[in-house]
């Protein structure tokens, strides 16, 4: 069957990327930044719109605490923030503050660090499995010699990357798989649970139907089996990642300290800042809370958030990749397949013979060698 490759503009810019998004979706953050100059500023600067906020919480903590606190210390004292024996009021301290505010940015630091491995470590095992999809079809049209077969299993492969990131995300549309895959074999893939291991399934089917037809031999078959248990160990490796989430432990020790904190700052910044302790309150909530929401965005990196990884764009380069190289065997397979000139001439006494353009070059000049010297026997 022939893949149908999609259509897709290599070099956009940033404003194309964000009128093609889907309304109420944004833009894919990856494709932005591939598609934006040098330093992405002008994509990256006051971009907070399309981050996702952190909510309620930091807005509650962040204006109406700190600006009550502030104004009970402020009217329960005559003068200001001192007391009847001209000393400063002081609840908490400010240098206590200071320091456990370092201790909670290191954890905050390695909350992030551990968000953003397990977003590299998906698209580590992305890059995988478009690198054993390659290689795949690569062995395939170099050594299946069946043209229905090497379809097959290369169209196969192309569904079985879209499967795997419809998989990742839930979904359950299959509209993608038009053009890959048989009619009948989408309709037996959609009555399935685990629709990746069917396609896998299915390319195992038909090796081992190949080989017993004697269309591979073993080695080729064991060569073959070998790249459809790397593209399943992918699948593996994503699944994992999926479906293990942070120690749950850890996450909620994180946030309590964070929300203690964050309610304590006022208390200690009040008697020092008096009426601006609100406006500072409110930018170091939003920022402590903003970075655990980003890490909360990256750690699944599946979706279809602005941080998630660009799945429809790999799958498409997928698609493409494998696309080119069917091409290209089908050019070698007709171009085999042409009737070939005989070559054959008659001479003077009416014999054949070969003519000088179709001659066979001796072994040593098809292999850049030079002409080796005569050898005169010894009796």
């Amino acid at each position: 069957m022939r893949i149908v490759p999609k259509p897709v503009r290599l070099h956009m810019l940033p404003s194309d990327l964000l009128k093609r998004r889907s309304p109420g979706k944004p833009v894919n953050g990856v494709e932005l930044l591939n598609a934006a100059p040098r330093g992405y500023w002008g994509v990256t600067t006051f971009s907070f719109r399309r981050l996702q906020p952190p909510g309620l919480l930091s807005f509650t903590l962040g204006c109406p605490w700190p600006i009550l606190v502030t104004a009970v210390l402020y009217f329960f004292f005559d003068d200001g923030y001192t007391t009847e024996d001209g000393r400063r009021f002081d609840i908490l301290g400010l240098q206590g503050h200071l320091i456990s505010g370092a201790l909670l940015a290191l954890l905050l630091a390695f909350r992030t660090n551990n968000a953003y491995d397990r977003w590299w470590e998906g698209r580590t095992q992305w890059g995988r499995l478009i690198a054993k999809s390659r290689d795949f079809a690569r062995q395939c049209v170099s050594f299946v010699c069946e043209p229905e077969l090497v379809e097959a299993l290369v169209g196969q492969t192309v569904a079985f990357a879209v499967l795997v990131k419809i998989h990742l995300r839930s979904e359950r549309e299959l509209m993608e798989l038009e053009g890959l895959l048989q009619p009948v074999e989408i309709d037996a893939i959609a009555s399935t649970h685990h629709r990746p291991l069917c396609v896998l399934d299915g390319m195992s089917e038909n090796l081992r139907l190949a080989s017993e037809g004697g269309l591979l031999d073993p080695i080729t078959l064991v060569m073959l089996d070998g790249s459809v248990t790397a593209l399943a160990e992918t699948l593996g490796a994503c699944e994992r990642l999926k479906n293990t989430k942070v120690p749950f432990s850890y996450v909620i020790y994180l946030r309590d300290i964070i929300l203690i904190w964050v309610a304590s700052l006022p208390l200690a910044l009040a008697p020092v800042m008096g009426w601006a302790t609100p406006f500072t309150c409110a930018a170091v909530t939003y920022f402590l809370l903003g970075i655990d929401s980003v890490a909360v965005s990256i750690e699944d990196p599946f979706g279809r958030d602005i941080d998630d990884l660009p799945l429809d764009g790999l799958t498409d380069k997928i698609r493409e990749d494998l696309s080119e190289i069917l091409e290209r065997h089908r050019a070698a397979t007709a171009r085999r397949m042409a009737p070939k000139p005989s070559g054959l001439g008659l001479s003077g006494n009416g014999q054949g013979s070969r003519s000088p353009r179709n001659t066979p070059l001796p072994v040593h000049a098809r292999i850049g060698l030079p002409e080796p010297a005569a050898v005169t026997p010894e009796y």
